[in-house]
């Protein structure tokens, strides 16, 4: 009779742990998925030749007007996500100065891992302008919109972008996995 009995007690159990939500299927009611860059890559205006190739921290400043520092985004969004709508997000700067904002501009084609300023891909259209500070360090950064503030997941794609300083003075630095990011909106 006790083999029995725990037969049943570990079929009940097995029957409650498999009608119980999946940790997939709770994200996917109760929070946005994000996707951070698969390449960032820094160019700089004083080094235009120079070609730092990809790494794991974005920077975007500028000091008196000059001595430029943008970086290049290029961020897979998956499959799955096709038909939902997506929207840019910024999040967790690790240092901050000046002005404190970014403008965010979609590239043609694709991003070298040689990019250098003087050798890059063209900018395309202007979609949006962040700003953040101090008190957006565990939240998001404040986004202008130009075209609207969602749009269509590019499932399966790649979006590429360059993300640039907005005035004289200004400075954002970020390290993966935070920064800069696509989110899907859930309703």
């Amino acid at each position: 009779m006790k083999p029995t009995f725990i037969v049943s007690l570990l079929a009940a159990a097995a029957s409650l742990v498999s009608a119980a939500p999946t940790e997939k299927s709770i994200e996917a009611r109760d929070h946005h998925e994000r996707f951070y860059p698969d390449v960032m890559i820094q160019i700089k205006e004083h080094e235009p030749d120079h070609a730092f190739g990809d790494t794991y921290w974005g920077l975007v400043s500028r000091r008196n007007g000059k001595e430029n520092v943008q970086t290049l985004l290029s961020i897979h969004i998956p499959h799955h996500v096709q038909g939902q709508k997506c929207r840019y997000t910024f999040s967790q700067p690790h240092d901050l100065g000046g002005s404190m904002s970014a403008q965010v501009f979609t590239v043609i084609g694709k991003i070298p891992l040689d990019a250098t300023f003087n050798k890059r891909p063209s900018r395309d259209r202007h979609v949006a302008t962040f700003k953040t500070s101090w008190a957006h360090a565990q939240g998001e950064a404040d986004f202008e919109f130009f075209g609207g503030k969602e749009f269509d997941c590019p499932a399966g794609h790649y979006v590429n972008l360059e993300i640039v300083p907005v005035g004289d003075n200004d400075y954002i630095e970020w390290y993966d996995p935070y920064g800069f990011a696509i989110e899907t909106v859930h309703w």
